[in-house]
């Protein structure tokens, strides 16, 4: 293995809705020493990903997503950080000095909305995750992005330092990148290899808000899901999932037949920071981990 200064050490470059910083010293202990291959079909920030690969330098991992903008954003930095660096400190700069930056970011906002270019469209997704209202991914059944200005003082909308560390990692280990639903991600899950799943979470209650993009994730999609782990635990395909401890997730998932542990947490976006409030997850395995 690498010594611990050759681990490049990165975090998420997007803050993206359901995160799992907060939860990686609990997450990452219950990954198996020994796995074949790591998948992800809900990768969002991937901060999972990024502590596990920083800690396993020979993982091979298969990451995906149905959210296209997302995966070609890893895919850029995997192969042209030094693009995007440039593009980023170009907008910064401009962003910074800009008389109206509320302007500035709606100017962009509509820029990003319609530009074709794989490598513009990284920077406008990046810029506006910075700069945007909580750091908000969302976009509209049009699939336009949506989030009004933020107004934050300082945003760190280059992070160099972050953006080439994970360009590192990434050509150390072997990561593959797809846009995918996640059922068809995993169709070629076999015995010995390990997939964590973090899906929009199941809202507690009727009022809950689960749709980020232009599909939304229903109830439908998490009972399909539910079918997808039976199948991978008759294959010994060893499954992590997150979710919410409500009632409909319960009822998928039996503690005759799974692993159960509650994990609290902090939801961190929410347009009321008054409701910011400690909250219970769910992991689910189908494994007993020792």
């Amino acid at each position: 293995m690498l010594s611990d200064s050759e681990h490049p050490q990165c975090h998420p470059f997007l803050k993206w809705a359901g995160g799992k910083t907060q939860l990686l010293d609990k997450i990452i202990p219950l990954i198996p020493d020994e796995i074949e291959t790591y998948y992800e079909p809900f990768i969002g920030g991937g901060a999972v990903f990024f502590r596990l690969a920083s800690q396993r330098p020979n993982l091979k991992a298969k990451l995906s997503d149905t959210n296209e903008d997302l995966i070609n954003g890893y895919v850029i930095i995997q192969n042209q950080v030094e693009d995007l660096i440039s593009s980023l400190d170009s907008i910064s700069q401009d962003y910074f000095s800009s008389n109206d930056k509320e302007k500035f970011f709606y100017k962009t906002r509509e820029a990003y909305n319609t530009s074709k270019d794989k490598l513009e469209r990284t920077k406008y997704m990046i810029f506006l995750n910075k700069t945007c209202f909580n750091g908000l991914y969302r976009v509209n059944r049009s699939g336009e992005f949506n989030v009004p200005y933020g107004d934050n003082k300082k945003p760190k909308i280059l992070d160099k330092e972050n953006l080439l560390s994970i360009n590192k990692l990434l050509t150390k280990i072997d990561a593959d990148f797809q846009v995918l639903d996640y059922e068809q991600s995993l169709e070629l899950c076999k015995k010995n290899d390990l997939c964590y799943l973090d899906p929009p979470y199941e809202p507690k209650t009727d009022q809950g808000f689960t749709n980020y993009t232009k599909n939304s994730f229903d109830q439908e999609n998490q009972k399909r899901l539910s079918k997808v782990i039976d199948r991978l635990t008759q294959k010994n395909t060893k499954v992590i999932l997150s979710n919410s401890e409500s009632k409909l997730i319960h009822n998928l998932y039996s503690e005759n037949k799974y692993t159960i542990l509650k994990l609290s947490a902090l939801r961190i976006i929410n347009s009321d920071s008054t409701n910011r409030k400690g909250t219970v997850e769910l992991v689910i395995m189908n494994f007993t981990h020792l």
